[in-house]
């Protein structure tokens, strides 16, 4: 957890720099959903003993750890996923985008 908060930190600030995001960050993103679902599993294992696993791991990180993780979650990552969400356009929507392509 410490690496993918390390890694989106340095993310942030070449952002901020250059302007550009780092080529993994897809990965990383998709990395970061997996450990936060499993983070919020509850003890009660669900399956071959993976969730009890990551729930015990996520209890025995350090306060400072785990309390940056949920403001990861909450803040940074929930920002990412709301802007990879794709919305379909609607019939109406590509008709008009159709219509303006035809006119030019």
């Amino acid at each position: 957890m410490e690496r993918i908060l390390d890694a989106w930190e340095e993310n942030d600030a070449e952002e901020k720099r250059s302007g550009r995001r780092k080529g993994y960050m897809g990965h990383l993103t998709k990395i970061a959903n997996v450990v936060a679902k499993y983070a919020e599993m509850s003890d009660v294992p669900s399956g071959p003993g993976e969730a009890s696993s990551a729930h015990a791991q996520m209890k025995a990180l350090p306060e400072s750890v785990a309390a940056a993780w949920a403001k990861f979650a909450r803040g940074g990552l929930a920002e990412t996923n709301e802007k990879n969400v794709i919305v379909p356009a609607s019939r109406l929507e590509r008709r008009k985008m159709k219509e303006r392509i035809e006119k030019t």
